[in-house]
Parts: C-alpha cells; sequence; structure tokens
C-alpha cells in the first residue's frame, strides 16, 4: 500500500477533509507537522515532525525516516507548507515545483517582476523599502493605489489608497502589521502597485507536467473596491462568457510559466478587464479555507479527492465538475473583539438552498477586522439550479447570522 506523507500546519481548516480523502484514498498515511505528536511513540511511521518555516531543514529528517518508512507522495496544500512540500518531494525525487518557484510566487516583489518578464499582464508595482525617506511618496503610476506587504496571504495588509496621505498612512499601518507578523522580515519592504478596476474571478487550477487544467472558475459577485479586500461570496460556475473564461485560463497558464510552476494546486486570482484578464496574484495551492466543499468532481469526489490521486501518480483525464451552481460565503469579522457567541446558525441553516453553515471560531477568541485580521468566522455553504439561486441564498444566510462580541452586537 504507497504511503503518503500529509504535511499540514498546526492551524488549519482543512484537516478532516484531508484525512477522509486519504482514507478514501486507501493510503497509509503519515501526517507531518512542526509540533511533534502525544501519540508518535505509539505510531512512528504516522507522525514525523518537520521544520517548515525552514524548507531546507526538512531534508534530513524526510530521509531518515523514508529509509524506514517509503514515502510514496507528499502533498501540502496552504500557504505555510507548500515550499516546504516542495522541497521534501524534490529530495524524494517525486513530481514537484522548483522550491524556488514556489517562493517566488510568494514573495509578490519576484512574482511581479517574473510576470512581467514574461509578458503577463499584472499591475504597475513599485517597491519601497521600509524607513527611505521616500518609502511613502506618490507612484510614478497615480492613483488610486494598493500597499501590499511581500508575504501575508488572505488580503493581509493590503490597503487601497487614493491620495498622497491615505498613502502615507498606509504604509505606516502596513509597517506596523508587518511588524507584529511572526517570521516576516521588516528589510524586504513593501509594494505600492496601481488599483486595477474590474470583476475579480479565482481561478483553480491543477498543473501536471507544466499543464494547466482548470478545475473552476469563480465569480466574486460582491465587488472588491478596498479600502480593505476582505473577500465575501465565492460562486462557480462563472457568469462570464466561454470566450473571456478560455481567456482566464491562458492568461492563468501563461502566469504559471512565468513563475515555473509546473506541478500541483495552483489558485490564480484575477480581475477582468475591457482589455481582458489581469493576473493579481497566483499562489501554488489550492483555494483556502473551507472553500474547496464548494467542488464536486464525478461521483462525488472532492477537490481533495482530487489532489492527493494527483500526488500519488494518477494521471488519468480529470473527471469533470459536478454541474449544478454553488457557492460559499465567508462570514465577515466586522468591528472585531472578543467573541462572546454566534447567533442564528439555525435559521442560516434552513435557508432554502443552503447545505451547511461551518463556524471555524469559538468563544473568546479574539478576533481581528481587515488589514489587521485575515481569519473567517465561517463559512456558509449553497447549491441550487442557478449562480442567481445560490447567490440569494448565501445573502439571506448571512443576513440571519449576528457574531456578538463582548460589548458590541454586530450584523453580518
Amino acid at each position: 500500500m504507497p504511503r503518503l506523507l500529509l504535511l499540514l500546519p498546526t492551524r488549519t481548516y482543512r484537516t478532516p477533509a484531508l484525512l477522509a480523502a486519504a482514507a478514501r484514498c486507501g493510503v497509509e498515511l503519515t501526517v507531518a507537522s512542526e509540533e511533534p505528536s502525544s501519540v508518535s511513540q505509539l505510531n512512528p511511521s504516522g507522525f514525523l515532525t518537520l521544520p517548515f518555516s525552514v524548507p531546507e531543514d526538512c531534508v534530513a529528517p524526510v530521509l531518515a525516516f523514508h529509509q524506514q518508512f517509503h514515502v510514496d507522495a507528499v502533498i501540502g496544500i496552504d500557504d505555510a507548507v507548500v515550499e516546504a512540500a516542495a522541497v521534501v518531494a524534490r529530495t524524494l525525487e517525486l513530481p514537484h515545483n522548483d522550491p524556488v518557484s514556489v517562493a517566488a510566487a510568494r514573495d509578490k516583489k519576484r512574482s511581479r517582476e517574473l510576470l512581467v518578464a514574461g509578458n503577463v499582464p499584472c499591475p504597475e508595482s513599485e517597491w519601497r523599502a521600509w524607513g527611505e525617506d521616500d518609502c511613502d511618496c506618490s507612484p510614478e503610476f497615480g492613483f488610486p493605489a494598493v500597499v501590499k506587504p511581500l508575504s501575508l496571504s488572505a488580503s493581509r495588509g493590503v490597503i487601497r489608497v487614493d491620495d498622497a496621505a491615505a498613502l502615507s498612512a498606509a504604509v505606516s499601518r502596513v509597517e506596523s502589521i508587518v511588524a507584529e507578523e511572526e517570521g516576516c522580515d521588516l528589510e524586504d519592504g513593501f509594494l505600492v502597485e496601481s488599483f486595477v478596476s474590474g470583476p475579480e474571478v479565482a481561478v483553480e487550477g491543477l498543473l501536471r507536467g507544466g499543464v494547466l487544467e482548470v478545475l473552476a472558475v469563480f465569480d466574486k459577485p460582491d465587488p472588491l473596491e478596498g479600502p480593505y479586500f476582505e473577500e465575501s461570496i465565492y460562486l462557480t460556475p462563472s457568469r462570464l462568457g466561454p470566450a473571456i473564461q478560455a481567456e482566464l485560463g491562458q492568461v492563468s497558464a501563461a502566469a504559471c510559466r512565468a513563475l515555473g510552476l509546473v506541478e500541483g494546486a495552483v489558485h490564480v486570482e484575477l480581475r477582468v478587464t475591457e482589455s481582458g484578464p489581469v493576473v493579481i496574484e497566483v499562489n501554488p495551492r489550492a483555494i483556502g479555507g473551507l472553500c474547496s466543499d464548494v467542488l464536486r468532481f464525478g461521483t462525488g469526489l472532492g477537490l481533495e479527492d482530487i489532489l492527493l490521486h494527483h500526488a500519488l501518480g494518477d494521471r488519468a483525464p480529470l473527471p469533470k465538475r459536478v454541474d449544478t451552481a454553488a457557492g460559499v460565503l465567508m462570514l465577515p469579522v466586522q468591528g472585531g473583539g472578543t467573541l462572546v457567541r454566534v447567533d442564528g446558525v439555525e435559521a442560516a441553516a434552513a435557508v432554502t438552498g443552503v447545505e451547511r453553515v461551518a463556524i471555524t471560531v469559538h468563544p473568546g477568541q479574539e478576533l481581528a477586522a481587515w488589514p489587521e485580521g485575515g481569519a473567517y468566522p465561517g463559512f456558509v455553504f449553497a447549491r441550487g439550479e442557478s449562480a442567481e439561486d445560490v447567490e440569494q441564498a448565501l445573502h439571506t444566510a448571512g443576513e440571519e447570522l449576528t457574531l456578538v462580541y463582548r460589548g458590541v452586537d454586530t450584523q453580518t
């Protein structure tokens, strides 16, 4: 029976879905994490401790484990582990992305440079170093603009600015966010890039030997105009026409080539403009949070099943996605604070079309709004005959939910 090495960060929503997919695949499973397991001595082949934050330091413990328990496949689909997964797969001579390419995709400065060199449409950008005299001067391409840290994910620290005063304030705010983030290096600076107007979409894909196969195109029907970029609804299938969807796939594939990505899951964020798609970022991983629950393939397979079969070497034609409309609502944090409870869950779950309401926070947890925050309190999933039906169901369910903070009631 083949052995799958599953890299799981300490904090992830995805553990149950990944473990269930591994069970369906019929593999021997080893779970790698940064913290030692308290039961590893009872099952030494089932657990491995790896330093994800220093990917090259994963080589020695992986080789030692591999000599004792042969590893046939590696998968890691969260931001915190994708570089380590690439290093481990390279070490074991399994299909993989070059770790340098994965690191470049996650570095907004380097990815912009590679996209420009590859003639891939993307925002104009300028790199600034923290503390320099001109770090908050107006960009040559003008306003509106966007201030971005180089490595944070989930739109944390991303702020739209419309004039020089807003830019100066945003730079100070983003510097504070980055300074409080463990592992971020202030000397790396930040980006100022042009704001691209137009609907935002996401392309979910799978790279197999350098060829991008589009699994889904997601519409984001709620405008993302700033000043912050907390996401709300993903809908699929897209309501865009076939021609523009084909162009989205082509531009996404070109972006992957420019970054040197050739294997595994990719999640590409784009804006649709009058002159065509513009790449906002390319993530060398699958869609985040619990959002993968939206996607179903063939006879009930989920995205995690597709990715695990791929890691195990399956190169058969991919099953088609189930063509019913589906979507997910990511609950907004709003003002944030110390969570007391979430009201209205039963009422939201009873909305026609809603399949599930998943609350991923707990009483007493501190929640911060964007741009400082980056964790959604929960997810609502819905299916229906049309994207319009699904969107309405998600909005209706969202209106039923109330996040109650200590001393404050916040309607979603």
